[in-house]
């Protein structure tokens, strides 16, 4: 996603102004001040042995510039870029790339804040997209991948486990009516093993394929009452009760949530 972002740099420098120090056969050595070069990008900073060192500033003929610390004549240490856009990002630079700790502000209005590495958020952190959602836990190769939870603005709730972002793995997805779901989930829905528990009480516990009821499985009715069923797309085929000494009358519900 963020990968190729950055340029490479050019270290020889051709063309100087307002810069002072040692200049040695056409090229500054050592030396404070702004280095232009042939394709417009700008350099201000101090130079040790031809190199960029210390704090500086870098500027693009696109409109990006980086402010921060330089190594080797290249991005490494804390530092801040920022794209033409608008969007931003500031925290630890490694060999050019974003790598370590850090915060990326998008212009849509996108900000994740944690782990980065080779330009991508990996490890832990917290994304927050302006449509509401906010998920804290693990990604890799820039997306939600191993646990997590997430808050959607509906009010939906998910913790458990994610598989490059969708629901994949053990976890719980809680309603803003109180029902949830626990149990296994496959490409974001709920596929194998699970316990549905609606927000009348009634408690569904068997399998599921395809985010349906699909298989044996087990239902409880909120005064208590049992049954066994088998179930098909979500329809029940086959239903025997077992023996409670009371309960409500009523047969167990023909319906599921998904995602």
């Amino acid at each position: 996603m963020l990968k190729r972002i950055l340029a490479a740099l050019c270290f020889f420098i051709m063309i100087t102004s307002v810069a002072s120090g040692e200049y040695f056969k056409g090229r500054w050595v050592n030396g404070q001040g702004l280095f232009t070069f042939p394709n417009g990008e700008k350099f201000i900073g101090y130079l040790e042995n031809s190199k960029f060192y210390g704090k500086g500033v870098y500027m693009f003929p696109d409109g990006r510039k980086y402010v921060g610390d330089f190594r080797d004549s290249r991005f490494d240490g804390q530092g801040t870029m920022t794209f033409p856009d608008g969007s931003t990002y500031s925290g630890e630079f490694k060999d050019n790339k974003f790598d370590g700790q850090g915060i990326m502000t998008f212009a849509s209005g996108r900000r994740y804040e944690g782990q980065f590495r080779n330009n991508e958020f990996e490890g832990q952190g917290t994304l927050e997209c302006p449509d509401g959602r906010r998920y804290v836990g693990a990604f890799s190769e820039g997306l939600p991948n191993g646990y997590g939870v997430c808050h959607y603005a509906d009010g939906k709730e998910y913790r458990g486990n994610f598989r490059y972002n969708r629901f994949h793995g053990e976890g719980t997805l809680i309603y803003p009516d109180g029902h949830q779901y626990t149990g296994q989930f496959e490409d974001g829905r709920f596929d194998g093993q699970g316990t549905m528990i609606y927000s009348d009480g009634t408690t569904y516990t068997g399998a599921f394929r395809n985010g349906k009821r699909n298989g044996q499985g087990s239902v409880t009715l909120p005064g208590g009452r049992q049954y066994m069923g088998r179930f098909d797309n979500d329809e029940l085929r086959e239903q025997s009760e077992i023996p409670h000494v009371s309960g409500d009358a009523a047969g167990p519900p023909d319906r599921t949530d998904s995602q």
